[in-house]
């Protein structure tokens, strides 16, 4: 046997404990197991058989003929060329009511047209027999802005997949200022969208520098009534984009969701605010957390959720053989004119556009090529959280080469779990 390349052990409080990160297991070893895996480790043949087996069983060790990477490039292969749920992220419209001031949008004066949006339904009834799925992502800009649009297509998307029994589902990202309770109601019964992602950027005074109204109004109380309104009738995720601005303001903010009896009713995380290439947004890198000041915040944060008996369970470092959208075959991005992307990073710039609904499914090759053929890094092949991470974003390996924050705290993530959990010796796969 030998040891997995993806198996991390840890030292906590004068007990051993291994985790890996392929097989998600995390277990306390006792001295005969640990003199097992250390024999392992150091290619020593002369070890415990039946040790062997329990640590072979928590994906610990591994058989010497397995071959990790490659199981993991066949679920990868699976999900980006197999996958049987198309994907669409729509952006009726570019324009947005706010000015955040780390935004890396151009906010173009455009609304989907009528034609576009009769191009979009031939495009999804040219190709809908293909899939089992449809999964429908409203973006912008603030799509709220147009309402009427996301009533009429999703009404016509609807039908399209109960006509030729596809699964729909669908959900929307907003700023919150427009979600009222008849606005969510309307999205929940007409529209089958079932959950929002709202940002909030910390207490009123920080809130409402970052993310004015377009007049320069602040927008936290509107949207926290709103918020108030809606989490019984829609699925509420919060996005607290953290910076140098705001980081010490967060559990300020915290404490006001959690007094208003709203932390336990939502899935909150916290996310650094990043400037993006290519865009004006790289006028804020000065409001830019380093990976390793995030990943400290983000450690702090997740303590501050157990101490208030919040679920902390997403946190918990898993590896789903999933993959980005945005190298996905069968996921797109369209804009307003009918553009064709593959991440939402970049749906302000048509330099990035792969092609245009107008076009059927003709794309441009190069720029289709670039994201259809991405591979992980090798520096990545080589790192023992790959699975968890899978490089995180494939446009940060593009244009940023930069690491998941992850990699910066995933010890002290481990520890934390190691508490909020009981640990049985080990004796499986857990």
């Amino acid at each position: 046997m030998k040891l997995s390349r993806f198996t991390i052990e840890l030292d906590i409080d004068g007990s051993k404990y291994l985790y890996n990160s392929l097989s998600n297991a995390y277990a306390k070893i006792d001295e005969d197991h640990y003199e097992t895996y250390l024999k392992i480790k150091n290619n020593d043949t002369d070890y415990d058989e039946k040790m062997s087996i329990d640590l072979y069983n928590g994906g610990f060790v591994i058989n010497d003929n397995e071959d990790e990477i490659g199981y993991m490039n066949f679920f990868e292969k699976v999900m980006r060329y197999g996958s049987s749920s198309l994907g669409l992220t729509i952006a009726p419209t570019l324009q947005c009511n706010f000015r955040c001031k780390y935004c890396y949008e151009i906010h173009e004066n455009s609304f989907m047209s009528d034609d576009v949006q009769k191009l979009l339904i031939e495009f999804v009834t040219k190709n809908i027999s293909r899939y089992k799925n449809i999964s429908v992502s409203w973006y912008g800009g603030e799509p709220l802005l147009t309402l009427s649009i996301i009533r009429d297509l999703s009404k016509r998307l609807i039908k399209i997949a109960e006509e030729n029994n596809v699964i729909y589902e669908s959900g929307i990202i907003s700023n919150g200022y427009l979600l009222t309770k008849s606005v969510a109601q309307i999205l929940k019964d007409e529209c089958k969208i079932s959950s929002v992602q709202i940002t909030l950027d910390g207490i009123r005074e920080i809130h409402d520098i970052n993310r004015p109204l377009e007049n320069g109004q602040g927008t936290f109380d509107v949207i926290f009534q709103n918020l108030r309104n809606i989490i019984e009738i829609l699925n509420v995720s919060i996005r607290i984009n953290i910076s140098k601005d705001n980081y010490q303001q967060l559990f300020q903010l915290l404490d006001i969701l959690n007094d208003e009896g709203i932390l336990d009713k939502i899935h909150i995380y916290i996310a650094p605010v990043s400037s993006v290439e290519n865009t004006e947004s790289k006028k804020v890198q000065y409001m830019c957390l380093n990976k390793s000041d995030f990943a400290d915040i983000e450690i702090e944060f997740i303590k501050y959720l157990i101490d208030k008996k919040a679920n902390i369970d997403h946190f918990y470092p898993l590896y789903k053989p999933i993959v980005c959208s945005s190298i996905s075959s069968n996921s797109f991005v369209i804009d307003p004119e009918g553009y064709l992307y593959k991440c939402w990073n970049v749906v302000c710039n048509k330099s990035f556009s792969i092609g245009n609904l107008k076009d059927g499914i003709k794309f441009k090759q190069k720029e289709f090529l670039e994201w259809a053929n991405w591979e992980l890094p090798d520096r990545c092949l080589k790192c023992e959280i790959m699975p968890i991470c899978q490089s995180s974003c494939p446009y940060n390996t593009f244009y940023n080469n930069e690491c998941s924050t992850i990699k910066y705290n995933i010890i002290n993530l481990l520890k934390l779990f190691k508490d909020y959990h009981q640990f049985k010796d080990i004796s499986g796969r857990r």
